[in-house]
């Protein structure tokens, strides 16, 4: 197991390096450049050549691309020309948004479409299994900017005044925010002027800072302004989840070692959960890593709606403002989330099927 693991690690360097290259090259391909989309009628020439030469885009973008390598390998991923301020500082406030919202929408997918689809297969060509399937396509079809605004509408203002209601809003409100103490703070770690992008990062998920400082209402909080964006963007992963998890079942289901399971007189329960489930989870393991890689990418509409600052956001704000540092980072930043559920995905495969683990 070492050694796949170690093989998959380098193979993942080439991977990343390739990412890099293309972006580096189509975010200096978009039309339009930084210093028109930040000053607008104040852009002079003077002001342009200055801000040029400032960002080193005079040089060849060959002479650009090494440098920007050679200060990222040193973990310096450059400034943002909109913000004024070090990309690391914006990725470590407001990249822990997106994954919270993603981990926790992954989680109600799997949570709901694992038993939808095992449901179905069990019950395969019934009423119950074309129900549950007609929900998995309708669940598919929705798009993911109206099913969050039929949602707001539903528990927000439907629901108001009653135990159903939810917060139209997936962050927390700005007086509640006041109340919160990173736990970097109260551990005696550090300050909040003194605290590094790792500790600020880690701080920023909610969910998670609670219940390192034993806030416990701030989970509760956290986790209640975070239901409605996590259906929203949930609902899809979901649906292919549970189609997924019917196809390979139903295919699990008819080999002979169930028969002979069945032969031996094995409650049915066990059959389906121990033998058939595990071995059909290997397809449904690698769809649930591509959906969280998804997730993190494409939470910009979501995000917006629900008024979250997250990578999503960022990224659509620092395309429009041709920030190319901001795109490049956010841009490795997802390529890596999905190089690193590959692998977890890989090593799960090991877990389930000793026949992957030995060889």
């Amino acid at each position: 197991m070492s050694k796949f693991l170690l093989r998959r690690l380098i193979l993942m360097l080439p991977v990343l390096f390739g990412i890099v290259l293309i972006t580096f090259v189509i975010a200096r391909s978009i039309p339009g450049e930084p210093c028109t989309a930040m000053y607008g009628e104040k852009a002079t020439p003077a002001v342009c050549e200055a801000l040029t030469i400032r960002l080193g885009l005079d040089k060849t973008i060959p002479e650009q691309f090494v440098v920007y390598i050679t200060n990222a390998l040193r973990g310096d991923l450059g400034e943002s020309v909109q913000r004024g301020r070090p990309v690391t500082d914006i990725l470590a406030e407001r990249l822990p948004t997106t994954i919270e919202l993603a981990g926790i929408a992954l989680l109600f997918a799997i949570m709901f479409g694992v038993p939808l689809g095992i449901v179905a297969a069990y019950y395969r060509n019934s009423p119950i299994d074309v129900m549950t399937m007609i929900v998995a396509n309708m669940g598919v079809s929705m798009p993911v900017f109206w099913l969050a605004l039929m949602l707001k509408v539903l528990f927000s203002v439907t629901l108001k005044d009653t135990f159903l209601y939810l917060p139209p809003s997936g962050s927390l409100p700005a007086g509640y925010q006041t109340n919160i103490i990173p736990f970097y703070v109260s551990w005696g770690l550090a300050t909040k002027e003194t605290a590094s992008p790792f500790l600020i990062f880690i701080s920023r998920f909610n969910i998670l800072n609670g219940f390192l400082t034993l806030n416990f209402d701030l989970v509760f909080q956290a986790g209640r302004y975070l239901i409605l964006p996590a259906i929203a963007v949930g609902t899809i992963p979901l649906a292919i989840i549970a189609r997924m998890t019917r196809s390979s079942l139903v295919d699990a289901l008819n080999q002979d070692y169930i028969r002979t399971a069945r032969a031996k007189g094995l409650k049915e329960r066990v059959i389906v959960t121990r033998h058939g489930l595990r071995n059909a989870m290997l397809p449904v393991i690698t769809i649930i890593g591509l959906n969280f890689g998804y997730l993190v990418s494409g939470a910009v509409l979501t995000e917006t709606i629900f008024g979250l600052t997250g990578v999503g956001r960022t990224l659509f704000e620092a395309i429009t403002a041709r920030d190319y540092q901001v795109i490049q980072a956010v841009t490795l930043v997802v390529a890596f989330s999905f190089v690193f559920i590959n692998l977890i995905v890989d090593l799960l495969y090991g877990f389930l099927d000793p026949r992957i683990r030995l060889s």
